[in-house]
């Protein structure tokens, strides 16, 4: 096999993303990428599960496996793909749940800003994708998340790279 080529194996582990606004959402972080400001990622969405609203400073696609998902733009069931530009803005949640691989690439290297219901702002970037990529359910329960995790002290526009 090429250097051109990697097979990444799914990790073993379902991470529950135990960050603030976020309910009943699971992770598998296949590779985070700090040269290209790329993730990819498995997700899984339990029944009456939801991220907080929160802003992309990166071009996201989202392939749903299966189950159904919804956001403030659209309704998605398995087999369908979401493709979100640089600045959308929205809240993802799912009442059936649903399972889905998406793709982070930021041109500018930062990736999700979150918007919590007291006013606060936090952003998941590199630093925490890398922290988890392919790790164990218990190196998992080790990891202090807030260091992984900015808070921001006020919103900011997204900007797509020139």
């Amino acid at each position: 096999m090429s250097n051109a080529v990697s097979v990444l194996q799914q990790p073993s582990d379902w991470l529950p993303l135990n960050l603030p606004g976020a309910k009943g959402v699971s992770i598998k972080v296949y590779k985070a990428d700090p040269v290209l400001n790329r993730v990819i990622v498995r997700a899984r969405f339990e029944a009456n599960s939801q991220m907080p609203r929160h802003l992309h400073h990166c071009y996201a696609v989202a392939v749903t496996l299966s189950g159904s998902w919804d956001y403030d733009d659209g309704h998605f069931e398995a087999g369908e793909i979401a493709y979100e530009d640089i600045g959308n803005d929205h809240v993802a949640y799912s009442e059936a749940g649903s399972d889905m691989i998406i793709t982070f690439d930021s041109p500018s290297g930062q990736f999700i800003d979150n918007f919590l219901e007291d006013g606060t702002i936090f952003h998941l970037g590199m630093r925490f994708f890398q922290a988890v990529e392919g790790i164990s359910l218990g190196a998992y329960e080790q990891l202090d998340l807030a260091s992984l995790i900015d808070i921001l002290p006020a919103a900011r526009p997204a900007i797509r790279a020139a």
